[in-house]
């Protein structure tokens, strides 16, 4: 998460921009998810998605494509389920 916020691109743009990264997707894209500090209810904030592809220049980047993965941090907790891998089985 340090890496990502300080580090890497767009994270380092996004976290000025009020997004604290928690989690990078592992399906492909090695897009970044972050919590909106910024929108909603502060001890709960929304999950976002933040796509590599928005950066417009090496400052900024466009808001607009950040996508909302839930409205609420706890909401996406509740919702949340596990699978083991194969080789737990």
């Amino acid at each position: 998460m340090l890496s990502e916020a300080l580090e890497a691109y767009p994270g380092i743009v996004v976290s000025n921009m009020g997004y604290i990264p928690v989690g990078m997707c592992l399906s492909g894209s090695g897009d970044y998810y972050y919590l909106d500090a910024k929108t909603g209810d502060p001890s709960d904030p929304p999950l976002v998605r933040v796509p590599h592809e928005a950066m417009t220049s090496a400052t900024t980047y466009a808001e607009e494509q950040i996508e909302v993965v839930c409205s609420s941090l706890t909401n996406f907790l509740r919702a949340a389920t596990t699978e083991a891998p194969a080789s737990w089985d």
